[in-house]
Order: C-alpha cells, then structure tokens, then sequence
C-alpha cells in the first residue's frame, strides 16, 4: 500500500506563545448538502475535426452554456477550460453544435460541435465533500477500513473540484485567465517598459480548515482569494494607428522608429526571443480581410532584397525589377518599382520598404511578409465587469489594452517597476482584495453558485494567532543577543563572529566606466578593513592593490583584468595567493553575468600555482556594499550613485544576485552595510558568524543533521532544461554549517510527439545525494558516523505531490543500504537508533496575515514568530503556518509546514519551535528569515551553471528549442549538463567546511 501523509496526532496543535487576534484572506463558505452534481467530459471539435486552442474552447463554451442554460433555470453548465463540464441538473441532448467567432482573421462565425460524455460516476452531492471537511476523526470515517476512508477522500476531493470550476468559471470566462488567476479588463496594470504590460490579477482556491463541529453543515469550508500580477505584450486597440508590430520592435528595443532601418546582430536576437510565436494580424491591401499568423523570426535583410510569395509563386523584388527594366528599355528607381510591385501584388503601396521583413509560420511552411503590413493581435473578450465597476478601482487602463501573454524573464528595470507595482502594505492589499471580491462577484455569479447551494461570505475571517518567544543568538566571548521582531543588531555592542578567518591577501578590480578617483575607493576599503578587525577577522596591513578594467569591458578584458589583480596582489603580499577579489560594477552592469559566467564555468589563476601543485578556482560572492563612491559626495552621480560589489575567494566560486538599494548617505548606515561584507567574507572561507543556543536543545540534544531538499525547474527557459536536485545537509553540532550536493533530473518525455517535455516533481536523485551528504557528515564526525537523527525539509511541493515524494524520497531515505566512510547506516537490514522526519515547506501560500490588534511591526505586517493551526489547517494533515521573518516591504507570506512523516513523535510545539530557532540561523544576515534552510539557495546557484549558455557562453548544446527539441538531442544535452554541475563540484570538494554557495 503506498504511503500517505500522515494525519494530526492528538499533540498535533500548539499552545506556546502570546496569542494576537488575525484576519486572513479568507471567505467562509456556507454550503447546502442537498444540491446535485453531474460530471461530464467534453470533446469540441471544428469543422475540420480538429480540436481548438484552450482559449477558443473558452470562447466556444459561453455559447454552450447559453445553449443550456435556457433550459436550465437560466444556468447553464460550467466548465474548467480544458475538457471537464459540470452541471447542477443532468444534460441533455449530449450532442451538438454552435457557431463562434474565430480569434483569426477575417472574424467569421465558426461551427464547432460539442460531445459531452458521462464519466464512470457521474453523479454525487454536495455533502460528499463533508468527509474531507470533517477529516479522520469525522462521524462519516467511523469503523472504515482504510480503502474505504480513500475512496471516500477521493470522492470528497471530486466534489472540491466541482465547486472551484463553478466558482472559478464566470470569473474567468470574459477576461484574461491562467490555470491559476484571471486577470479582469478593469484591474490596475502598469507599462514596464520594453513593450511589456504588467496586470494585476486575482486567484480564487478552495481552502479546508480544521474543526470540532462534526454536525452537517460543517463550518471549514472557505476561500481564499489573493492577488497576482502577470506580464503582457502591450496591444492598443484595433483602430490605433500606433497598433503595429514596429512601434511594439521600438518598445521592446527603446530606440526611435529610424533606428528600425540598422539594427544590428544583438537587437535581431532580442527581437526572436521575445517575439517568437507571437501571433500578429497580417493585411495586404484595403480590401484584403487579413488573416492571422504566429512568427517565427524576423529577417536581416529588408522588402527590397527579400523573396515574396504571389499569385505566381515565390518571386524577388530585386528579380522582378530587372526584367521589368530590361522589357521597358529603360532602368526604373528601386524605390518606384518597389511601390508598383505591392500595389500591383498585394493591392497596398509600401512605405518603409528598408524595414525588416517577418517570417511566419504554419501549415509546415514558412512565409515571408513585410513588417509595416503586420499590426498586433490583442486578445479582445467580450465585457464581464458593469460600468460602475470601472469606477471602484483606483489605477484604470483601456479595457482594449490586454495583449498576448509574455512569459520571457523580465530585466533589472522591469522588475524594480513591477516590484514597486506589487509592494503594498498589508492594510491596502486586504482592501484591494475585499474590492475585488463584493464588485466582481455580483448577481449572476451569485445566482450560478445558488444553484450548487453555495454561498459566499461578504467579510474575512477572523482567527487567534500566537507569536512565538523568539530565539537567543550567541557571538564569540558566549556573548548573547535577543532577537526582537525577526532581527538584531551587533553593531552597537561590537561583538565578535563565533569562528573568524584570516585575509591575507586580496586586490580590487574597478569594472566601471564612471570616473570614480582612487581617494573614495581607498577611504571605503579602510573603512572595510577596520571592520573586518572589529567583527575579529585579521586583515594584513598592506592595501590592496587596485586594478582598472580597460575599455571595452567585454570577457576578454574582464578576464585579463582579473588575472592581473591576481599577479599584482600574489606579489605585493609575499607570495601569499589571494583569498579575496573585490570588483565594484555599475549597477545592473552587463559585466555581472560576464563575470559569473567567466569565473564559474571557466576561469582559474594559472599564477597561483607557482608554489602549489594543485589548482586553485576562485569563488565569487556577491554582496550589496553598494558604498565606495557614497563614502565620498560622487562629482557626477551624486550620492544615489549605484555600485555592485562581488567578492572573490581562493578555492571555490560564487556569486548570487542581488538588489542593490539606492546608496545611503549617512556614515552609520555606510558601517552597517561595510558589517554586511564582512559577515558574508567570513562565512564563504569556512568561518562561522554566530549561533543559536537553543536549537540543538530543541533537537533532543541528540546527534542531528538538518537537511534542505529542493528540486528547481527550467520551464521559462529559452528552450526545455532538465531540474537541478539540490540537497544541503548540517556537517556539525551547531546545525548551521551546511554542504551541499546537487544532481540534474530528466525532464519526463512526452507520451506523443505534439506533446512537451515536463518536469517531474520526485527527486529522483535522492538517495545518492543524501549518501553524500552522510559521507561528509560521517567525516565531520568520525565518532558518530552518522546522526541518529534527521529533519528534512523539503521545498516545493503540492498537496497533489505528498505521496510521491513519500514513495521516492522518504522510501529512498530508509532505503536498504546507506554506505559511507567505511561503515553502514544498517545493521542486519535493520535501522540503528535513528529517526527520520520529512516536512514539506511551502513559501508560495495564498494565505496572508492581518492583524486586526495593534501588535504590528513597522511595514505593518504581523510580528516575526507568528503561528497559526487552529481553525485554517487542513483536516487531514498535519500542517501549521508559521511567519518567522520581519516584514521589510509589501506583505509578508506565512510558510505553510505539512508534517509528512515523524517517527520521533514529536509535538506541534516541539517543530514549531525548531523552525522558530532555526530560522535565525542563515549566516549572511542579522534577520530572521522565512525558509528553514537555504537549500534553494544551492539549487539557484547550480541553476545559473546550468543556463551560461543563455547568456551568451560558448556552448556545445543543440541550438534547437522548446517543442523543436528531439529526444536524442535532450539526451546529448541533458550529458553536457551533467559533466558541467560535476565538473563544478569536482572542483569544489575540497570546500565541505566553507558554505561558498550562500
């Protein structure tokens, strides 16, 4: 029988800490147990017997449910968008067909015919959802054997889904939608510059809480509803004369409509990633109804060197003038042919000939058009939201301004705006979402969930909370400091790191083109080492030197730039390779990948090795000093001058990145962020910053290792990526000194060859990397050779996916044999003395908290250390909420923990209280954070191994993408991967003591 989460023991609720008073982004759901379903599947299929696109299918099925509805109280069925359909009365007839408006041109009516098949049971009620509201220990699971507690659950989890498509279905039908959120015509958006929109949307899910009224109806019902943002292409209205697809190319390329004329190598490559499959309307003359094409690329050459296709074929403008000219006797302009030739052709007289032209694709041909005949598709649907409603939101956009989904990563200026778009305290946000919830759930979606016997509460819900005491932090001389409000502050005592380093040797490398003079760059570094001195790291006394990057600053000199600073230091400090490299770039400078990607993938310092056989790698770091030049008033950029500064170590690589602030003024906060840089200097060369006194007390005082597991998908990429499997594991008994192990995960081949690729979700790779983790915690701990107990946390996953993370991972980690460092975690196939503990963490909960008291901190959200269980968890699992970090902008997540398995029988305060401690515990900051560890820090940093080749490296990978991509040539590429993340950790084995990768 396969494993199963386990359910909430009777300690399986908190009661340590002072209770506040909360709300949630939560309705109360107040539903009839007598009301029918009837479930359908259904097959739409155009004239052609093909079936259509899902957004289609939506605008198909409103005509569907007009079909029904008129014999159907005026309701008609809903539907999911993809083939399920649900009714509140059984269907019939079960055939037929409706006519639509295609999304093409020219905007004809369609027929489309409509199947609608019943399932296996087709029917069941409204209470059958009471058993997975009512859990376990629920009148309806009395005296069941387990097989029938899961059919039951399962027939639950039917009815659950019913009731979200109807609640989703009107709201998402006249909008905008994903699997997840729609996005009404009237909610704000914001231009983020490139051509890019970004709207605000809303999400809408079923939520079970726990209770102790076993009496129909049941009181745990609820919905969350939450907001979301997503980014679109921008597309004015039809009628616009700025709706073509050169104004978009000028948006996405910021550059005036003459400068279309010369683009160059980079700006083509910027316009194909961003505007492949982009579906464009394409009309060749007045008359012409257009059609509707998606492009494949755009060409380097222009309408008048470029083949078309006539009504006699494929023919050349440059072709076509010639004979022209030889028949005439006489030789035409270019320019008047090339008008004639249209207007001859197409019936349309072209007048930016010198444009790129657009190649489309479809039907398994490509075709080739000239780019001032193409204009934007915007994806109008028909209006959902009353007049009034355009009113009640604060920030409007034209109702026509929806444009095509745009899914490529966003720029640093691109997200700094949709960042500032989405920062809102929690105050407002609550506002915005009771907004959205009493002006777009009005009467007909009301009368539609009637029908079902629901209905929807106008008011949040109201819970008690407790904040947990919070944890001790421990500095060198058992110095202790109390954390207040997720954070604490060492400046002030001068306290000292727990196990300082020494730097010996280091040099600066100045990767900028602003005139920054040597004195502001001297007077920083003096002010870096004095507090390096006072946080107890010894520093040499000779200044490093300072090496100037030479123009043009692409890889080449970055590379030259480097190996010099590294000579000039190995010589100025006796001989001594350098530890630590500083490079200040602007900010957002296109040199930071370029040194990421150098020094990662690549790059050494053969001059090192004058005195040593082996050969020594360099780590990156990068951190936000972001201070040098505001040390001193900057003649040019004044004090909000932007820096980015990236350490480099001997001996191993890192580098993650960051958002800069703007540069502080005052002298005090100058020294904080200087602190800053030598926390993180001290911890990626194997020191340690602090401790917490209470957490291996928490643990049961026993031998532990702590364990993250995260597992990071490539989805967005240019083309179908395998995931990177990461793992970080506690080498010792302050369970904060991690390392890590890291794999790559196949993507899952599609069943069919119209099919893509996917990720799957079990790290298939957990066993072998958690046996490395235990050979180095067996080294670290030569005594023991392995804990007798092991907490991991697990990142990641959905409720759908608890099972098979069970069944793969859990099963892996009490596999058979475990061999290690010369010994075996088994004797005689039989465990020895050890305990294991597997917690999904969930950073991405819809649930927000708002507290309603006054015990608030300065962003307005609700106390670092907040818990809630009662009432909001699930039922039928063991899960908690826990917000364990200060709130610094906008409106702090709560971490949802689901307790899958403990075999140490612990209590909900027991965990709650290791999460609690261990959440002070990332070295890089005096601040509590929200995760329990830093394992998707790991998984991000090998992630960015994996994608070099996006940013320009050198790369043997296929050059096809996405659905292009064979299995063969996945299966070369996923090897190439897999060399390169074991290359890189070859090279880093020697580096278990020193968290490099944070």
């Amino acid at each position: 029988m396969p494993l199963i989460p386990m359910s909430r023991p009777a300690n399986g609720f908190g009661s340590n800490g002072k209770a506040i008073n909360v709300h949630l982004n939560l309705f109360k759901i107040a539903m009839s147990p007598k009301n029918d379903f009837f479930h359908y599947n259904i097959e739409i299929l155009s004239s052609k017997g093909t079936s259509p696109p899902i957004a289609m299918k939506k605008r198909i099925f409103k005509d569907i449910y007009a079909l029904f509805a008129r014999t159907l109280d005026g309701v008609g069925p809903v539907f999911d968008g993809d083939r399920t359909v649900y009714s509140h009365r059984q269907l019939t007839p079960l055939e037929g067909t409706v006519q639509a408006a295609s999304f093409k041109l020219p905007p004809e009516k369609e027929e489309f015919k409509f199947i609608l098949t019943e399932v296996e049971k087709p029917k069941w009620r409204t209470s059958d959802i009471f058993h997975a509201l009512f859990g376990p220990h629920g009148p309806t699971m009395n005296n069941k054997s387990d097989a029938d507690k899961t059919a039951l659950i399962n027939t639950s989890r039917r009815a659950m889904q019913a009731i979200n498509v109807a609640i989703r279905y009107l709201l998402a039908a006249d909008c905008p939608s994903t699997s997840r959120a729609f996005f009404p015509d009237q909610a704000p958006s914001l231009p983020i510059g490139g051509g890019v929109l970004l709207r605000r949307g809303y999400i809408t899910h079923l939520r079970l809480g726990n209770t102790t009224n076993f009496t129909p109806p049941p009181d745990n019902l609820f919905l969350a509803m939450d907001m979301t943002c997503a980014t679109f292409l921008e597309a004015p209205p039809q009628a616009n004369p700025a709706n073509t697809l050169a104004d978009l190319c000028c948006k996405i390329l910021n550059i005036g409509s003459t400068k279309m004329y010369n683009l160059g190598d980079d700006d083509y490559r910027k316009l194909h990633k961003v505007l492949r499959r982009f579906k464009i309307n394409i009309k060749r003359g007045e008359s012409d109804k257009g059609i509707t094409k998606s492009i494949d690329h755009l060409t380097l050459t222009n309408s008048r060197n470029e083949i078309f296709e006539t009504d006699e074929g494929k023919t050349s403008v440059e072709v076509s003038h010639n004979i022209m000219s030889s028949q005439f006797g006489y030789q035409l302009t270019r320019s008047s042919y090339l008008k004639a030739f249209f207007l001859k052709t197409w019936g349309k007289r072209l007048c930016f000939p010198d444009l790129p032209n657009v190649v489309t694709m479809g039907k398994g041909k490509k075709t080739v058009y000239p780019l001032e005949l193409c204009s934007i598709r915007p994806v109008s649907f028909p209006k959902f939201l009353r007049k009034d409603v355009i009113q009640i939101f604060l920030t409007m956009t034209s109702s026509h301004n929806q444009g095509q989904r745009y899914i490529l990563k966003l720029t640093g200026d691109q997200q700094s705006a949709a960042l500032r778009f989405q920062t809102l305290r929690p105050s407002l946000r609550f506002d915005q979402i009771m907004l959205a919830r009493r002006h777009v759930m009005k009467s007909e979606h009301e009368k539609l969930l009637s029908v079902y016997g629901i209905r929807i509460a106008q008011e949040f819900v109201g819970v008690q909370a407790r904040v947990l005491p919070p944890p001790v932090v421990e500095y060198r001389g058992n110095l202790r400091i109390p954390v207040r409000d997720g954070q604490w502050n060492i400046a002030k005592p001068n306290l000292q790191f727990i196990q300082p380093k020494v730097l010996k040797s280091w040099a600066v490398v100045v990767c900028t083109n602003a005139p920054i003079p040597d004195q502001p760059i001297m007077n920083f570094l003096r002010a870096l080492r004095d507090k390096l001195i006072q946080l107890g790291i010894q520093v040499a006394d000779a200044p490093p030197p300072v090496i100037r990057l030479q123009p043009p600053g692409q890889m080449p000199q970055v590379k030259e730039a480097l190996e010099r600073a590294g000579k000039t230091a190995w010589q100025s400090f006796q001989k001594v390779p350098p530890q630590l490299f500083l490079c200040i770039t602007d900010e957002r400078s296109f040199l930071y990948n370029t040194i990421k990607v150098e020094g990662d993938v690549s790059f050494s310092f053969p001059a090192y090795n004058l005195e040593k056989k082996e050969k020594n790698v360099t780590l990156y770091i990068s951190i936000s000093l972001a201070l040098c030049i505001s040390w001193r008033y900057h003649p040019v950029h004044g004090p909000q001058a932007h820096v980015r500064v990236l350490f480099f170590y001997q001996n191993a690589q890192r580098s993650i990145p960051v958002q800069v602030s703007k540069v502080p003024e005052t002298k005090e906060l100058t020294a904080h962020n200087i602190e800053w840089g030598g926390r993180d200097r001290n911890l990626k060369i194997g020191g340690l910053n602090h401790r917490l006194t209470d957490l291996e007390p928490a643990c049961g005082g026993i031998p532990t290792m702590i364990v993250g597991a995260d597992l990071t998908h490539n989805n967005l990429s240019p083309k179908m990526k395998p995931s990177i499997a990461a793992l970080v594991g506690s080498l010792d008994r302050t369970l904060l000194k991690y390392a890590p192990a890291v794999g790559v995960q196949p993507l899952l081949e599609p069943s069919d060859e119209d099919s893509r690729p996917r990720s799957q979700e079990p790290i298939l790779l957990f066993r072998s990397l958690l046996t490395e983790l235990l050979e180095k915690w067996g080294k670290n701990n030569p005594a023991l050779k392995f804990p007798r107990k092991m907490v991991i946390f697990r990142d990641g996953v959905s409720d759908g996916e608890f099972t098979q993370v069970l069944e793969s991972e859990f099963k892996a980690a009490k596999g058979k044999t475990f061999s290690f460092g010369g010994g075996s975690l088994f004797e005689n196939k039989k465990l020895i003395n050890q305990v294991l503990s597997l917690i999904s963490v969930s950073s991405f909960s819809c649930d927000n908290l708002h507290c309603v008291c006054q015990k608030v901190n300065r962003s307005g959200n609700a106390p670092a250390g907040t818990v809630l269980d009662h009432q909001i968890g699930d039922p039928n699992l063991f899960d908690f909420f826990s917000q364990t970090q200060a709130g610094l902008q906008g409106t702090s997540r709560p971490t949802r923990y689901v307790v899958l398995k403990d075999e140490s029988n612990a209590s909900a305060d027991q965990l709650q209280s290791i999460i609690q401690i261990i959440s002070s515990g990332f070295q890089r900051a005096t601040r509590s954070v929200g995760l329990a560890t830093p394992a998707y820090v790991f998984a991000a940093r090998a992630k960015m191994w994996l994608n070099a080749d996006d940013d320009g490296a050198s790369t043997v990978m296929s050059s096809s993408s996405g659905r292009d991509q064979t299995a063969e040539e996945r299966t070369h590429d996923l090897e190439v991967y897999q060399q390169r993340i074991q290359s890189m950790m070859a090279r880093l084995q020697s580096l278990d003591q020193q968290m490099w990768w944070i």
